[in-house]
């Protein structure tokens, strides 16, 4: 199964070499896969093609199918693939490409070249296939782990992906995309010190990147350091490249956000609102507008925004993405002390995050109801909350999410009067930090 994720990353990078063509992001991909829950399909219905162009704002999906004969054949893997207009809700293209395991980058190659050709694109020069191959694993041993990684990262399994992706590194110590996915993994798990140390390594290799995921690959170096400031430039350079690229422009956001710029935050995403739809509507610009908001104590706005970006998400069929919205809600209506309703929007944005698979969200959807609770005064209730947050933050290996865990029993047992066990429980928590 590794392979199916290994060609899409591949061909992704085949085809924005140049610059001539917009690839939407592997992530991306990913999460609207989860949310409209896509089967594995050779070709889509004209229904689902139109959702895809909604969601993603894509014109074109490229997708298909392959064949792995195995090692008794000698390896032999055979691709099959189609490109589909969104709009249309047709196949308009298809190709296909023999070759081993062994052989992927070739084969990969070769499909990439044809499809330029199909789109338009032109043939790379020289340079541009040197800077391809810098963003590709030198060899199959590697390109298997990193390819297992991704999946696993994209479906919140933090913990394999880190083991996979500490494989792919082992195997291609110099494959810079490998070190900025581990540094990711890193990060989700709350290990801030190994995330900034892989996120800096995938920085200091990225020279002979694309310029694209050069910039990428900085701007999240920048971010595992906390260097706001440096981030902020990077993906403002970035997004003057790639102006009509939503996903800059909402990095750049997120990044003002963190560096305690929130009203220049609010300014880039009436930016993004300009843009053509799809784009313009995307329910991520109020998710981003509900963060900037909060961090300016903007609460009454915070939720707002929240709420939009519940019904649009609700209209996209994105659950995630509502899962998302819903949570920030409760936050927002946790700050403007409307308890009641806090409760609920944390409890079903709990409910949904565990619809799509998404441990860490249900542990933090969990954590804010337990705080909102613990404010009510039902310290049982909240105790018990905290005691569940706990446990899933040590099933998925989430050190930060188990701190605040045990910071806030420690004070649940603090109000109960309980100081030996509070301290104790104050003790654990900097452990895990």
């Amino acid at each position: 199964a590794w392979i199916s994720t290994a060609l899409a990353e591949m061909l992704t990078s085949e085809l924005a070499a140049g610059e001539k063509l917009r690839m939407v992001p592997g992530e991306s991909v990913a999460r609207t896969r989860i949310e409209l829950s896509l089967p594995e399909a050779e070709a889509f219905a004209p229904d689902t093609l139109a959702r895809l162009r909604v969601n993603l704002g894509a014109d074109l999906v490229l997708l298909g199918s392959y064949y792995a004969a195995g090692k008794d054949a000698g390896g032999r893997l055979r691709v099959e693939l189609r490109l589909q207009d969104t709009a249309r809700g047709e196949t308009v293209a298809s190709t296909s490409e023999t070759g081993t395991d062994a052989e992927l980058l070739d084969l990969v190659a070769r499909a990439g070249a044809r499809v330029r050709s199909l789109l338009g694109a032109g043939t790379m020069s020289a340079a541009e296939q040197g800077r391809v191959r810098a963003s590709l694993p030198a060899t199959a041993e590697a390109a298997r782990p990193y390819a297992e990684g991704l999946d696993r990262l994209r479906l919140f399994d933090a913990l394999a992906a880190r083991d996979a992706l500490t494989r792919a590194v082992q195997a291609d110590p110099a494959f810079p995309l490998a070190h900025s996915a581990l540094a990711q993994a890193w990060s989700v798990l709350g290990h801030d010190g190994k995330a900034r140390e892989e996120a800096r390594r995938a920085f200091d290799l990225s020279g002979r990147l694309p310029r694209e995921e050069r910039l990428f690959v900085t701007g999240r170096h920048h971010e595992a350091a906390q260097e706001w400031q440096q981030a902020i430039e990077t993906y403002r350079a970035l997004r003057a490249f790639f102006p009509d690229n939503l996903d800059y422009g909402l990095r750049l956001a997120a990044a003002q956000t963190a560096a305690g710029q929130g009203s220049e935050a609010l300014l880039t995403l009436d930016s993004l609102r300009a843009l053509a739809p799809p784009a313009s509507q995307d329910p991520r610009i109020d998710l981003a507008e509900a963060e900037a908001a909060d961090s300016l104590s903007d609460f009454r706005k915070a939720q707002a925004a929240a709420a939009r970006a519940t019904e649009k998400g609700q209209a996209l069929g994105a659950r995630l993405l509502v899962a998302r919205a819903r949570f920030l809600s409760g936050r927002a209506l946790f700050r403007l002390g409307e308890l009641a309703a806090a409760a609920a929007a944390t409890q079903a944005s709990r409910l949904t995050f565990a619809e799509v698979g998404d441990r860490g969200g249900v542990a933090r959807a969990l954590h804010l109801y337990g705080v909102v609770v613990d404010d009510q005064g039902d310290l049982a209730s909240a105790l018990s909350t905290y005691q569940q947050v706990l446990a899933i933050a040590r099933e998925i290996g989430n050190r930060a999410s188990a701190s605040a865990a045990l910071n806030s029993i420690g004070l649940v047992h603090w109000q109960q009067g309980d100081l030996a066990r509070a301290r104790a429980r104050f003790e654990l928590s900097l452990i895990h930090i």
